[in-house]
């Protein structure tokens, strides 16, 4: 069996052990050197400098456009490398299908307002048509009278 030894000399030796080791490691990590610097011989010559790069340039004179409504471009009023000015119409769509579109809706309308018994507002392109399709006086057929 052991001794005991005196009240507090393992925490003695311990705080002189932490205390003798942390100059030994301030000595051990202050005291190695650095290698030099890396150095090269300077030479007389001319100086060149060079960049190179991958993507896509675009010309400051240069824009995408993009459209709210899709169709064929039946006219193109400007060239390439043309100067245009802001509101400039530069194509103008083919607009047939809208056309044909909004004949068959005011087709529909007017089938509709007949069904109902109204009788469509009178547009100039109305009266053209109606004026159109009627027959003129000259060519309605005359009731035969009969004189006795």
């Amino acid at each position: 069996m052991r001794r005991p030894g005196p009240t507090g000399s393992a925490p003695r030796r311990a705080a002189l052990a932490a205390v003798l080791a942390v100059p030994l490691l301030v000595v051990a990590a202050c005291g190695g050197s650095t290698p030099p610097p890396p150095t090269v011989k300077v030479d007389r010559g001319e100086v060149t400098s060079g960049v190179s790069a991958s993507g896509t340039l675009v010309s400051v004179k240069q824009q995408n456009l993009g459209f709210a409504d899709r169709g064929q471009v039946a006219e193109l009023m400007v060239k390439v490398g043309d100067v245009v000015q802001a509101g400039q119409p530069l194509a103008r769509l083919d607009d047939a299908a809208a056309k044909s579109t909004l004949a068959s809706a005011q087709a529909k309308l007017d089938q509709q307002n007949a069904s109902l018994g109204k009788t469509p507002v009178a547009t100039p392109s109305r009266r053209r048509r109606l004026t159109s399709t009627r027959p003129t006086r000259s060519s309605r057929p005359r009731a035969a009278t009969s004189t006795p």
